[in-house]
């Protein structure tokens, strides 16, 4: 029997192969599943931190907008809250907290569950950008051309967007300090406008708190918005925006310009109406006058009597329409008003230049004029060239110049005369000052001499100086009666004139009689009623400015803006009534609120000037009641050393004889008594610090009265080189002796001047 066949080798290693790459299939099937759902579990873990990091940024981003609106719609940033309320908590001055999402509006809404977890830091160190009472004024418009202008124009619009604007620039500007909110460590960080933090997902330094870093420190300070490329133990957020960013979000840049090229422009027109008057003046003294020199002459009338130069004359009715501009534009509007009001101003300011180029031309038509006379050298002067004297009768003014200045020199011969009588009573004072001095202590030590000398048979020992003390305690209760006695007549003045401020009646009109009484006088004699008119405009104005104090004006400026608000709203009112979209009632209604909101802050400016009296009258009485104590403390103090010297002891021996055992005995004791010498000493006390007529009280007043007499001289002296001056210039104009080269046009000149200042700041091309 033969074995079975076996299979070829080769067909053995093939089924073994075959079982073989079975089990590799099954392991590589293994291993890519694995990997596919390692790869998910890595795919799902990225995606939920991109998520959660869009999530972040999406709360961070809401809570920026929405810093932003608030910004634009009250001109600040909200302060922190401090507890879990989600509301500003401005009273406890802190710069870092909760983000104030229902003070911002965000309660209830979807936004309000990511952003009700986020940190919040605000500058209120170098700047306080959330000022939430009374809002500030650090923005008044510049004022161009160094002295020739005002400082500044004062408009006194306070919490408004250019305000804030300003705020940002001053806290630019500051030296950065330790207490200021800013990103990032002292060494490496910056201050910021606010910053915003998010916590992320979890405790990444592990400290307890979800917070990181600075983030978690209650310090002012939150970590660099680039940490998180840095820390590994930090997964925060951070979005911060310094004074730049902010401003560059509100175009601050741009409206600053704007209100200030209108502050400018204002300018121009206010100069140029200024030298247009004046050129009126001109050309009517030329027509009065023999020759063309009167051109020059006249210029120069108009500058002695008018002070002509050009800042000369600001009219308040353009201030009042550039307050009016800017209020408009940046409170009750809206900034988005201002391009339209640069685009304005520069058409304005082409207007304005030909109106300047026209002034320039007055010389011509001055000359024309004369010329219409029969003067035919008016070409000469329009050339520059030299011009003839010519007399002009000025003769009534030289003589009036010349009674002013007499005037002025005896009223400054009175002065002197008053200030020789104020020093001979005061050098009086000063003697019997001095005199019941010597006799006070005089006095004081001849009581306790005499008392000492009625011991016996031993002198009393009490010094006689012993109470010099007590007395010169009482020079020091007289100087602070007079010091409160000066006090309650300054408080008594101060409430006189803020009641009279509050009222809007407070008059000083002793320097500006003379001024009123010369122009009521030129009215009368007019009998052109054009000009009269205009003269009686000027009167008016004169009245106004001396009869009415800047506060007193600012009330009025103040009245004036409500009623403008009043009637504006009044306008919104029937165009909310009317409106039937939806999207227009509410746009107009937002308006409607913002112009209550400025309404209400103006009447609290209006209030305050109540408060001020009620201010002046707390002085008052407290320096009335100042006053009284110290009156007592003088009594007291008199009272106190008279008293020392009314019960000086001495003692006297006394021995008495009786006969005891039919024997004289002698018995001898000492005896105490004292020495009354109270009154003495009070009346020369009285004599000296008596408030109505004592000697220290009268040489008080009288050397008052020579500095009063002092400064009524000196003012005397300044006033009669005036009126010398005027009457020179007056004088030397009369006899004709100006002669020359023709001078340029000084009207173009100013208005020139400022169009070169406008085009050098871009505001005409």
């Amino acid at each position: 029997m033969r074995p079975a066949r076996r299979p070829p080798p080769s067909v053995r290693t093939l089924r073994r192969r075959e079982r073989g790459l079975g089990m590799l299939e099954s392991m590589l099937l293994l291993l890519v599943v694995t990997g596919a759902l390692v790869a998910g579990a890595i795919a799902l873990k990225a995606r939920q931190a991109s998520i959660a990091a869009e999530d972040e940024m999406a709360a961070l981003t809401q809570a920026d907008r929405f810093l932003a609106s608030f910004v634009a719609t009250h001109n600040r940033l909200p302060c922190p809250a401090t507890g879990d309320d989600g509301l500003e908590d401005c009273a406890s001055g802190a710069q870092k907290g909760k983000l104030p999402y229902r003070t911002l509006g965000l309660e209830g809404s979807m936004a309000a569950a990511g952003v009700g977890q986020l940190a919040y830091e605000v500058q209120r160190s170098a700047v306080d950008l959330a000022k939430a009472t009374g809002g500030n004024n650090d923005f008044e418009p510049i004022a161009f051309g160094g002295d020739t202008y005002n400082a500044r124009r004062a408009l006194g619009n306070s919490g408004t967007t250019a305000d804030f604007c300003q705020t940002l620039a001053n806290g630019a500007a500051a030296a950065v300090q330790p207490a200021q909110a800013r990103v990032g460590t002292a060494a490496d960080g910056y201050p910021v406008a606010y910053a915003l933090a998010h916590p992320g997902r979890k405790d990444a330094d592990g400290d307890g708190r979800l917070f990181d870093g600075l983030n978690a420190a209650t310090a002012a300070a939150m970590e660099l918005p680039s940490a998180g490329s840095i820390l590994a133990s930090y997964d925060d957020r951070v979005v911060a925006r310094n004074y730049a960013g902010l401003a560059r979000m509100l175009d601050c840049d741009r409206l600053i310009a704007s209100l200030n090229v209108m502050s400018l422009a204002t300018e121009v027109t206010e100069e140029v109406d200024s030298q247009r008057a004046w050129g009126v003046v001109t050309a009517a003294l030329v027509t009065s006058v023999n020759g063309v020199k009167a051109i020059v002459s006249g210029v120069k009338i108009a500058v002695a009597a008018g002070n002509m130069g050009t800042a000369s004359g600001y009219m308040a009715t353009a201030s009042g329409l550039l307050a009016t501009a800017i209020a408009t534009c940046v409170v009750l509007v809206g900034c988005a008003e201002i391009p339209h009001a640069a685009a304005s101003v520069a058409a304005a300011g082409v207007a304005i230049a030909a109106s300047a180029v026209a002034i320039g031309l007055n010389a011509a038509a001055l000359a024309s004029s004369v010329v219409a006379f029969g003067i035919g050298v008016a070409a000469s002067v329009e050339a520059g060239q030299a011009a003839a004297p010519v007399a002009m009768d000025i003769s009534a003014s030289v003589s009036a110049a010349k009674t002013a200045w007499d005037d002025a020199t005896a009223r400054k011969a009175k002065a002197l005369a008053d200030l020789g009588t104020a020093q001979t009573r005061l050098a009086t004072a000063v003697s019997e000052r001095d005199a019941a001095i010597t006799a006070l202590y005089t006095e004081a030590h001849n009581v306790i001499t005499e008392a000492n000398n009625k011991g016996s048979p031993n002198k009393g020992t009490t010094s006689t100086t012993a109470y010099d003390g007590d007395l010169a305690a009482v020079k020091d209760k007289a100087d602070a009666w007079i010091l409160a006695l000066q006090n309650y007549n300054n408080a008594v003045d101060a409430l006189k004139q803020a009641t009279q401020t509050a009222a809007g009646s407070n008059t000083d009109t002793s320097q500006n009689d003379a001024a009123i009484a010369a122009l009521q006088a030129q009215i009368d004699a007019e009998t052109d009623p054009a000009k009269k008119a205009e003269l009686q405009r000027a009167l008016e104005a004169l009245r106004a400015q001396g009869s009415t104090g800047n506060n007193a004006a600012q009330i009025q400026s103040l009245r004036n803006q409500m009623d403008a608000l009043t009637t504006r709203i009044a306008e919104l009112d029937q165009q909310i009534a009317a409106a039937t979209d939806d999207t227009t009632r509410a746009s107009l209604q937002s308006q409607r609120d913002t112009l209550q909101s400025q309404k209400d802050a103006l009447g609290t400016q209006l209030a305050s000037l109540s408060v001020t009296v009620a201010s002046a009258q707390a002085n008052k009485d407290a320096a009335e009641a100042a006053l009284t104590a110290a009156r007592s403390a003088l009594d007291s103090a008199k009272n106190g050393a008279a008293d020392k010297f009314k019960a000086l002891p001495y003692v006297v021996r006394e021995c008495t004889k009786k006969v005891v055992d039919k024997k004289e005995v002698e018995t001898c004791r000492d005896v105490p008594y004292t020495f009354d010498g109270r009154q003495r000493v009070l009346d020369k006390l009285n004599a000296l610090y008596d408030t109505t007529n004592g000697k220290y009280f009268v040489w008080w007043t009288r050397n008052e009265g020579v500095t009063s007499a002092q400064q009524a001289y000196d003012q005397s002296v300044g006033q009669e080189s005036s009126a010398k001056s005027r009457y020179e210039q007056l004088r030397n104009l009369s006899t004709g002796t100006s002669g020359g080269a023709a001078q340029l046009n000084t009207v173009w000149t100013g208005a020139e001047d400022i169009l070169k200042q406008v085009d050098l700041r871009g505001g005409i091309r």
